[in-house]
């Protein structure tokens, strides 16, 4: 459940920026702007001390990574609730909080 809400708080602003654009309101366009461009930064900062070279060309693939990490959260759920996902061969089981 956290990893859900950590990659909806990284997701909200670009898809904040296209909402804007489509319904033409800068004022949302401009706060989300402002969040990329701060989420950009962090991740850049974060990039530049991992990879010495290629951090740049990382850092324009963020959007790409985090559809990719939306896609396998909601596949997981999916299979999880199916009581569909396997770990080297064995079934996992739906373990409900009590």
């Amino acid at each position: 459940m956290l990893v859900a809400v950590g990659l909806a708080c990284m997701v909200v602003p670009f898809a904040g920026m296209l909402t804007a654009l489509l319904d033409q309101d800068m004022g949302l366009f401009g706060v989300s702007t402002l969040l990329v461009v701060a989420e950009l930064a962090v991740y850049g900062y974060y990039l530049s001390h991992i990879w010495q070279r290629g951090w740049t060309a990382g850092l324009f693939l963020l959007p790409i990574i985090l559809l990719q990490e939306a896609s396998l959260v909601v596949i997981s759920a999916y299979l999880y609730v199916r009581g569909r996902v396997t770990w080297k061969g064995r079934a996992i089981r739906n373990v409900t909080a009590r």
